[in-house]
């Protein structure tokens, strides 16, 4: 309702980055698919967080905080792919 009261539209969610679906899949890309997420994880996450714990945020700030960021560099996928991930 918020959407249509700013825009004057309904929301109809549109299919992004479907070309993904439509790759051949190869060892490489199966590699690629099955680390990716821990580097994100470790790296994206654990730096931040430990960063933030630096600065003198509580660690559960930090977590939350991390979790924003993620959150909002995953925006560019639509407020269903933000909610899956």
């Amino acid at each position: 309702m918020i959407y249509y009261f700013i825009t004057g539209n309904f929301f109809t969610p549109e299919l992004k980055n479907i070309f993904q679906v439509q790759v051949k899949l190869s060892v490489f890309y199966v590699i690629f698919i099955l680390i990716n997420p821990f580097f994100e994880e470790l790296v994206m996450r654990g730096y931040l967080i430990i960063r933030l714990k630096n600065i003198g945020l509580s660690k559960y700030l930090a977590g939350l905080l991390s979790i924003l960021v993620q959150t909002l560099y995953h925006s560019y996928q639509g407020f269903y792919g933000v909610f899956m991930v």
